[in-house]
This record gives structure tokens, C-alpha cells and sequence, in this order.
């Protein structure tokens, strides 16, 4: 599958359930842009690391969608401790570990001196106590260590729309878990409609474990199922939802029917415009 511009359009939700409320979102802005700039190196990505069924694509545009705050930035906007190894890119790259992890896929030599940050990291990332790690990363910041400059050039192309690696880095991710989270999305659907007001959005077990992996780097079953360890896992479902319609043949169990489009829900038009 090669997805156009008004079919990858056409996949971005129209809605998003948050705290028993639906919020329509808009195709055009900041959205539309980063889409567009997106589409041609997201296509690539999915054939080269064979993201390239409806329900491969639909877990990972499902997540994707959430992790990049509906496609309006490719750097995570936040004050965790981690900063700034916090997430870039598609399905979010996090801490030095996962970017090393990356790099040396790409052939990149890993120099002494980023292992032994590495390693000085790890230490902090083990400490409990958000607080007590922020405190202890003031020292780690970019600024006191000038000789890993060039780690910081690259660790932010990641973030760059101009570039490919926005898109290979989380397509990199998604098949080098211990268990390719194709696996997971591959998985035979048992859609559950949760319903909230007029609208409903749907989830099923092999969605709950891709955004595990997405979440977690691994899946693990000592999770509750649908809990609300998996941040915004409704919002997730969301994008999902509208991915299984726009991509799939699938059908969405409403009581004894089978509809075609979810409860409440209106599908963008050809050109993936706003639905009216």
C-alpha cells in the first residue's frame, strides 16, 4: 500500500475522546503541514520495515496520532526529568539507550565518551523519585558536554520534518522489540465499542498490546487490560477507530449490527477534508 495525500489525510481522526468528552480535530493547520511534509518518507518507512497491511498501518497511525499530539510536533513538549533525551519522532524516541540503539542500526560508531554518559545516565534513570533524578540531571545537560556535540546534532534530526528520520526512527522501533510489534497488530480483531455520549471508538486486545510496546517497549500481560496504565490509551483507540475505517473491511459490532462507519462518527471526504 502506497497511502496519498488525501488517503493519508483521510486517516487522521476526525474526533478524540478525552474525559467523557469528544473534540473534533481539524485537518487543516499545523496538522495538514506536518502531514503533508510527513507522507512520502512515512510511506517509505512502511514498506522497508514491512509495516504494510490495513491493521499494521492502523496500530501504528493509531499510536502515532496520540504520540505526536495529533500530528502537530515531532518533540515531545514536557519538563520530564529526562530532558533532552525526552521523545522525538514519530512514536517518540526516548532516553540515550533507544537513540544509541538506532544509530549504530544506521552504522553509526558510538564513541567511549557517549557510553560512559550512557552509563552515568542509566545510574540517574534508576534512582527513584522524579525530583531526586531531575535534580541529579542538571549535570547531564547538552551545555557540559561539548564533546558529544555531534550526538546532539543528530538527536535532533530526529525531530526534523525535513529529514527521514522522524519516520525510519519509529519504523526502526516498531520491529526491533524483542517481539516485532507487527506480531501484536497482526493478531485476529475483537473490536469492543466504548461508547461515550453519541459517539463511540473502539478496542480490542491486539491494539491494547501494540500501544503497550509502544508505550512500554515491551508488551506484558501483568498489565490490567484497558487500564489507564497506557497514556491516553482512549485517545489511541480513537485514531485506531478511524484507521480500521478508512484502511479495512472491517465491520464494527454495534449490540446485533454490524456498521460500516462507527456510532456518531462522519468519514473526511476523498480529499480528506473536515467532515461536515
Amino acid at each position: 500500500m502506497w497511502l496519498s495525500d488525501g488517503e493519508l489525510k483521510q486517516t487522521f481522526l476526525p474526533y478524540v475522546e478525552q474525559n467523557s468528552h469528544w473534540y473534533s480535530k481539524s485537518i487543516r493547520g499545523a496538522s495538514t503541514n506536518l502531514l503533508e511534509a510527513l507522507r512520502v518518507n512515512l510511506n517509505k518507512m512502511f514498506r522497508k520495515y514491512c509495516i504494510n497491511t490495513p491493521l499494521r498501518m492502523a496500530g501504528f497511525l493509531g499510536n502515532a496520532f496520540e504520540e505526536t499530539i495529533w500530528m502537530t510536533t515531532l518533540q515531545e513538549k514536557s519538563h520530564y526529568w529526562y530532558q533532552p533525551w525526552g521523545g522525538r519522532g514519530i512514536l517518540q524516541l526516548t532516553h540515550p539507550e533507544n537513540y544509541a540503539t538506532y544509530w549504530k542500526f544506521l552504522g553509526k560508531t558510538i564513541s567511549n565518551d557517549f557510553k560512559s554518559y550512557q552509563t552515568a545516565y542509566g545510574k540517574i534513570n534508576h534512582m527513584k523519585g522524579n525530583d531526586v533524578r531531575k535534580e541529579k540531571m542538571k549535570v547531564m545537560q547538552d551545555a557540559n558536554y561539548p564533546n558529544l556535540a555531534e550526538y546532539h546534532r543528530i538527536r535532533e534530526d530526529i525531530s526534523s520534518r525535513k529529514t527521514k528520520f522522524p519516520t525510519d526512527s519509529s519504523g526502526f522501533y516498531w520491529v526491533s522489540r524483542s517481539t516485532s510489534i507487527s506480531k501484536y497488530a497482526d493478531e485476529p480483531q475483537q473490536l469492543e465499542a466504548v461508547t461515550v455520549g453519541t459517539k463511540s471508538y473502539y478496542r480490542s486486545p491486539s491494539f491494547w498490546k501494540v500501544a503497550n510496546v509502544v508505550n512500554y517497549g515491551s508488551y506484558s500481560s501483568s498489565r490490567t487490560q484497558y487500564g489507564t496504565s497506557i497514556n491516553g490509551f482512549p485517545e489511541r483507540c480513537c485514531g485506531y477507530t478511524n484507521c480500521l475505517m478508512v484502511l479495512t473491511e472491517l465491520k464494527f459490532p454495534d449490540g446485533k449490527e454490524k456498521l460500516e462507519i462507527p456510532k456518531g462518527w462522519k468519514q473526511r471526504d476523498i480529499h480528506g477534508n473536515d467532515p461536515k
